[in-house]
């Protein structure tokens, strides 16, 4: 009986490398054969790399030798899933590894737990877990002259205050909060709905209570410099909302 070329594959397990010989190339990706195996597979031009300029086929010629991983394995379907990708997103002596993407999912680097056998090959003494971070710097220096906004520290404290109304079921909670925010925005730094309660027997109102935060950025607000807000947001929610403020 003929061997399974199939069972080449037995004993070994998702995200293990392994190196292939690229046998084509085409503008779907790569047909490659694992050293040792008889079946080709293909790996999809979105396995070749994480940055899609660097996911080309025809960066290969053929009759390369390359290394890749597993990215999946089922005996029972026969599948198998190579990824060149997966490498860019792994390292094989962490543990664990996180790939570091920036906004248009370019990978600019990577942090992972190293693995305490490398640790030890090494003779690497450690307690706790030994961590690297790796940096991209061609890509991370294109980040230099990026402006960046951000706001000054505010040493005074802020101050929280929760006000409960009563209103409509019908009345959407997102425009309530937006007409609070519209009041005083200088010291009214965050408005968030934090519960609603309607009662079983009465379905067409409902209790939401609001968590109000102030702050001001020259000054320790006082109760009067707060509670002028509070008049004012009370007054904005019952007119427009015609909502009854409650007891907390």
């Amino acid at each position: 009986t003929q061997a399974d070329p199939f069972d080449w594959f037995k004993g070994k397990k998702v995200n293990q490398i392994i190196t292939v010989k690229i046998i084509s190339t085409d503008n779907k990706g790569l047909t490659v054969r694992p050293e040792g195996c008889d079946m080709d597979f293909q790996i999809k031009k979105s396995q070749i790399a994480i940055n899609a300029a660097d996911a080309r086929p025809s960066r290969f010629t053929g009759d390369e030798r390359i290394d890749c991983a597993i990215e999946d394995l089922d005996f029972t379907k026969r599948k198998v899933i190579l990824s060149i990708k997966l490498l860019e997103e792994i390292h094989h002596y962490c543990e664990t590894y996180f790939a570091i993407l920036d906004g248009r999912k370019q990978k600019i680097g990577g942090i992972g737990v190293i693995s305490k056998t490398l640790l030890n090959k090494l003779d690497i003494a450690h307690k706790h877990d030994v961590v690297v971070l790796d940096i991209d710097p061609t890509i991370f220096i294109d980040y230099r002259n990026f402006k960046i906004k951000v706001n000054d520290v505010v040493p005074y404290p802020a101050v929280t205050r929760d006000l409960n109304f009563k209103m409509d079921s019908s009345i959407s909670v997102g425009d309530v909060t937006t007409a609070i925010k519209s009041v005083n925005q200088s010291i009214l730094q965050t408005v968030l709905p934090v519960d609603i309660y309607i009662s079983k027997k009465d379905k067409s109102s409902k209790d939401v209570l609001f968590s109000l935060t102030f702050q001001s950025p020259k000054k320790t607000l006082e109760d009067n410099d707060v509670n002028t807000v509070i008049t004012e947001i009370i007054n904005v929610v019952s007119k427009k909302f015609n909502a009854k403020l409650r007891d907390n």
